[in-house]
């Protein structure tokens, strides 16, 4: 766990990419969530509480090779009238049965047959392809009785946000339409990706409000008017007694598909016959059971020959036939399974929390756990998404907040990596030259500790080292000599401390102050002192005799040490920071050092007894220090 960069701007960068996201949406990640629901659809698999009594008879290549096409209205007339003695519930004849294929007497034939079981015939609406298409005030005389099963538009300027027809394509003959119990139209309007989600549940043409083939069924079904039902635009469609169906802005009910192709119970047509011939003239009891599902059911009857008419493509399938489409949507209406995109404001929230969260694991986070935890919160969002579609049928969008996630998160991560290097330089300016190399990568693992303008109080050891008669040595020596030669001194003495654990502080001239303990923590930060005070006196001694060999003066130095209680921290501004400790415990080591003995060690009482040395061994003597008073010292051999 590490602390953020800044509150404020970890705050700014999620509301940002919340509304980055929320603009984008409406254009650039349209596709991408409806490729993310088509998704969910797959892996939410078969829906096991779809209705069994809606049936598929698929007109299919076998039916087609073995009855021809088109196929001849007394081959219809003979399976609507073998379907007749299953009772199912009603038929969708969702085929366009429009021009006379040979006799009149067996479209009459046909007809006849469609008085025995309501059936619900299809036709075809042209949509307009350019705006300025004109569009009909009425119907054309040519649909007078279609017109019967559609309302009149509530409004003589036609109803916004439904789709608006430019005329009938395809129209049953008329010798059928007598015989329907209804029409619908089967006009499928594709997202913009050419994929089946929805189909419009209502569209106008002529001043008339046209329902589709599914809800048609519906209607009859439940022996409903158009004009009873309460139809919002855009928003809902409610039938007497049941729950509105959700619309979206163009009147589209979105699907809720149970599978893929085949869902339903199905038979190709050729199936279909040979079992009602066995039934019907054979007895053959395996061939009744068979067709057991027909009865009380809605039989959808339509072409899904490839060859015949294209597949489009749906979210659990890419050749979806249209028939099962049809089937989709009676299901979906028959047991209130609806779908509900969510609204804009739900999608607003969803994408403001997890922005919020993205935020959170960039700035709380290393990079790679932060990774690992935005994944996690991804899929723990996707897969509520997925739990909520499937129990709910509710639509929440998800790429535009799992965008927001992700650019939160990369956007705390860049800010928090170069806070992070920014104060990392900051600590190498102050720390590394006074610092070992090891201690120095442990403040920079977390630069904050030492960062802070806060001062802290810490209980440490401090050292203070001084050459006698420095001063005096600076007038007798060339300057050049005598420099390169404190430097070396110095040199040496930091690499003592380094190794004890110490830090560096300062050098005053030829003086040196370190201190133990802080701001890498170590208990022994006495004994560490001691020890870095004797190797110095002892190192200092094979420097004079090396130093004598080459002729060059002798340095001779007084060390004093203290533990106590300081305060620590950073003082300074941008450009210059240093990092330092001061109060008593400090004057004090520094008055141990000017009272000590020539080449000697002076400790006070605190480092002697924290240090663990024997006071047998040390000489004891009264120091006089300003503000402090008169303390015990003890002389330590080196």
């Amino acid at each position: 766990m590490r602390r953020g960069h800044g509150r404020s701007s970890a705050l700014i960068a999620a509301v940002l990419w919340t509304v980055v996201a929320l603009t984008l949406a409406p254009r650039l990640l349209e596709d991408v969530e409806l490729w993310a629901y088509d998704t969910r659809q797959r892996v939410r698999g078969s829906d096991l509480h779809r209705r069994d009594d809606v049936v598929v008879v698929a007109v299919d290549a076998q039916t087609t090779d073995v009855f021809g096409w088109p196929i001849p209205r007394a081959r219809w007339a003979e399976c609507l009238a073998g379907l007749s003695t299953l009772s199912p519930r009603q038929i969708g004849l969702d085929l366009f049965l429009t021009h006379h294929l040979c006799a009149p007497r067996d479209d009459t034939l046909l007809a006849e047959v469609l008085g025995v079981i309501p059936t619900v015939m299809v036709i075809g609406l042209d949509l307009p392809v350019g705006k300025g298409e004109r569009l009909p005030q009425e119907p054309s005389p040519a649909d007078s009785l279609l017109v019967r099963w559609w309302h009149r538009s509530p409004s003589s300027r036609g109803v916004r946000q439904v789709l608006h027809s430019s005329g009938v394509s395809e129209r049953p003959l008329a010798v059928l339409a007598r015989g329907a119990a209804g029409v619908g139209h089967a006009t499928l309007d594709p997202d913009r990706d050419g994929v089946i989600r929805r189909i419009p549940l209502i569209i106008e043409y002529g001043g008339f409000l046209v329902p589709s083939f599914s809800l048609a069924l519906l209607l009859q079904r439940e022996g409903i008017e158009l004009g009873e039902c309460t139809f919002l635009p855009g928003k809902s469609l409610t039938l007497p007694g049941r729950r509105p169906i959700p619309l979206d802005a163009r009147s589209r009910m979105i699907l809720r598909f149970s599978g893929g192709p085949e869902t339903f119970t199905t038979f190709t047509l050729v199936e279909l016959m040979g079992l009602l011939e066995r039934a019907l003239l054979d007895e053959d009891e395996a061939a009744r059971r068979a067709l057991e599902p027909i009865r009380g059911a809605t039989v959808i009857i339509g072409v899904t020959d490839p060859a015949q008419m294209d597949l489009p493509p749906t979210p659990p399938h890419p050749r979806f036939p249209g028939p099962e489409i049809h089937a989709t949507g009676v299901d979906n209406l028959l047991r209130c399974a609806h779908v509900h995109r969510a609204p804009w404001g739900m999608g607003a929230l969803a994408t403001l929390v997890l922005s919020f969260v993205g935020a959170l694991v960039g700035t709380k986070l290393r990079p790679i756990a932060g990774a690992v935890a935005a994944v996690v919160a991804a899929l723990a969002f996707a897969g509520a998404s997925t739990v909520l579609d499937a129990r709910m049928g509710l639509w929440i969008p998800t790429v535009a907040p799992l965008v927001a996630l992700a650019g939160s998160v990369g956007t705390n991560v860049t800010l928090e990596r170069r806070a992070r290097e920014r104060e990392q330089r900051l600590v190498k300016d102050a720390f590394g030259k006074y610092v070992s190399p090891e201690a120095l990568r442990r403040l920079l693992e977390d630069p904050k500790t030492v960062l802070g303008r806060r001062g802290e109080k810490k209980s440490i050891t401090i050292l203070f080292s001084d050459v006698k008669g420095f001063s005096a040595l600076c007038e007798e020596h060339e300057p050049d000599a005598l420099l390169t030669q404190l430097n070396e001194y110095l040199g040496e003495m930091t690499d003592i401390v380094f190794a004890c654990g110490g830090t560096v502080d300062k050098f005053m001239g030829d003086g040196l102050m370190a201190f133990f303990g802080h701001p890498v923590p170590v208990r022994d930060h006495a004994r560490r002192a001691v020890e870095a005070a004797v190797r110095m006196q002892g190192r200092l001694r094979e420097l004079r005799e090396r130093w004598a060999r080459e002729g060059k003066t002798a340095f001779h130095v007084r060390i004093g040490i203290n533990t106590g209680e300081v305060i620590a921290g950073s003082m300074g501004g941008g450009r210059k920071l240093d990092y330092t400790v001061f109060g008593r415990a400090v004057n004090l080591a520094q008055r141990l050092e000017s009272n000590c003995d020539v080449d000697g060690v002076l400790v006070s009482k605190e480092t002697l007894e924290l240090a663990g040395l024997d006071p047998s061994l040390a000489t004891p003597r009264s120091v006089s220090a300003k503000n402090i008073g008169t303390v015990v010292a003890y002389q330590i051999p080196t």
